[in-house]
């Protein structure tokens, strides 16, 4: 049988970048699922499918990235779900009021998508799941 890909989640609202983003983790393996809203976002992990990590830009309409990374680290059913933030914003306050929300990685737009890929892969697990070390 085969190994379960492992899901990732993209929460961005520029479908180019969801384009590049789904296209190069596709061919690393990976099954992608996307959200362009907040309320898409949260509808897809609680009623859709709960994926192994998520992507999320903070610069959202409402809910922001903010609004829906504490959702999820909120929870006691999502909490354990790395989030990788990709956002635009660069200011040590943004990534501070970030990672204080339970973020477990933040990545500044641009950046190179093999930092992305390489980062997924140093973090799966044997089983495919997607691991973060705790901050």
């Amino acid at each position: 049988m085969a190994q379960k890909l492992k899901s990732v989640l993209i929460i961005e609202d520029d479908p180019d970048l969801v384009g590049i983003l789904s296209y190069n983790l596709k061919k690393e393996g990976y099954e992608v699922l996307s959200a362009g809203s907040g309320v898409q976002a949260i509808w897809r992990i609680v009623e859709k499918h709960r994926p192994d990590c998520i992507l999320l830009d903070l610069m959202m309409p409402s809910p922001d990235g903010y609004e829906i990374c504490d959702f999820i680290k909120s929870s006691e059913d999502y909490r354990d779900i790395p989030v990788i933030i990709i956002s635009a914003r660069g200011e040590p306050q943004d990534m501070e009021k970030a990672l204080n929300l339970g973020a477990d990685v933040y990545l500044k737009k641009p950046f190179p998508i093999q930092s992305l890929v390489g980062l997924l892969k140093r973090y799966s697990s044997p089983r495919g799941e997607i691991r973060f070390p705790p901050p």
